[in-house]
């Protein structure tokens, strides 16, 4: 699954690189919506799946790399997101990636949407596979 930049992380990219401005990351979490996530949405704007048994958890990427023409980084291990208490009330549709392991203060790095949707039973998890999120610069 592709993941696409959220538009804050993009502005706070370009001023770093071409204005002197200043970004510095931190931990990175995957999450998990379950509702379609627009490029300008906050973690406010996210229906973030509610399970008490779900919560955001730390991914590691990959250093930049150049495939096919495009610079792309990936996940370096398989993402286990869950045990699900309960069976998932509604499907889960999209992905985020944030800076922010609980909330809604952060920012939202990048979003993504499921080839198909996840619907987790009691004692579900979600699995991405190693090198399966991608996010990718053209």
């Amino acid at each position: 699954m592709a993941g696409n930049l959220a538009q804050d992380i993009e502005s706070k990219i370009l001023d770093a690189v071409f204005n002197g401005g200043s970004y510095s990351g931190g931990s990175i979490y995957v999450g998990v919506a379950t509702a379609p996530i627009a490029s300008g949405d906050g973690l406010a704007d996210i229906t973030e799946e509610a399970d008490s048994g779900y919560q955001r958890v730390t991914a590691t990427f990959t250093a930049p790399s150049v495939v096919n023409g495009k610079t792309v980084i990936s996940n370096v291990s398989t993402i286990n997101i869950g045990t699900w208490d309960a069976n998932a009330a509604s499907p889960i549709t999209h992905g985020f990636i944030t800076d922010a392991q609980t909330g809604t203060t952060g920012d939202v790095l990048a979003w993504f949407e499921f080839v198909e949707p996840y619907s987790p039973e009691a004692g579900g998890v979600i699995q991405i596979p190693v090198g399966s999120l991608e996010v990718t610069l053209n």
